[in-house]
């Protein structure tokens, strides 16, 4: 391990995703690509404990969240001196949240890594290309905000149905067209009288 030169390595694998299903186990697979990272960049000398920190159904932009508070506990109290995630965007996706957590680390001597962003904050480049990974994770987020948007006003235009309780007197209707289901109002006279 270049950065911690041969000292016990605790690490804390955070996984999180915005929506609980019973049949989603995207925070698994986040814990395994942890654990493969962590198996394949350390040695098992170094390897002291691994904790792992699951948020299951919370929002990127809530940090306020049971087990993001529960690691920040456990950095603070020594447990952790390394913190591994997927993905930048499983902890926030803009830099107003980012930054003062990022300085949190830092000012408890902890290391930070980024499995698919390819980030390792024990290097200037490093520690440079997680800001840019972080603007471009807000980035993502705006331009899928502006697809969806412009995607809903383009069904409303055609005359489907968007989404939402139907008004009253009006009912949910899917229909299909070719490959494609879409759901339009329909007139429900027995509702208005």
């Amino acid at each position: 391990m270049p950065f911690l030169g041969g000292f016990a390595v605790h690490f804390g694998i955070y996984g999180r995703k915005s929506y609980f299903k019973d049949t989603s186990d995207s925070t698994q697979m986040q814990f395994s690509e942890g654990d493969k990272y962590i198996a394949e960049h350390f040695s098992t000398d170094e390897i002291e404990s691994v904790t792992y920190y699951e948020d299951d159904g919370w929002i990127r932009s809530d940090m306020d969240r049971p087990d993001l508070n529960r690691l920040k506990d456990d950095i603070l109290a020594g447990l952790i001196n390394v913190v591994v995630i997927y993905k930048i965007d499983r902890l926030c996706c803009d830099m107003a949240d980012f930054v003062p957590f990022y300085a949190f680390l830092k000012d408890h001597g902890v290391k930070f890594i980024t499995i698919k962003d390819g980030i390792d904050t024990t290097t200037p480049i490093g520690e440079a290309m997680m800001y840019l990974a972080v603007i471009f994770s807000g980035l993502e987020v705006q331009t899928d905000s502006l697809r969806i948007t412009d995607n809903m006003n383009h069904l409303a235009a055609e005359g489907f149905w968007c989404g939402g309780k139907p008004p009253i007197g009006y009912n949910i209707q899917e229909i299909s067209l070719g490959a494609k289901s879409h759901k339009t109002l329909v007139f429900n006279e027995d509702e208005i009288r």
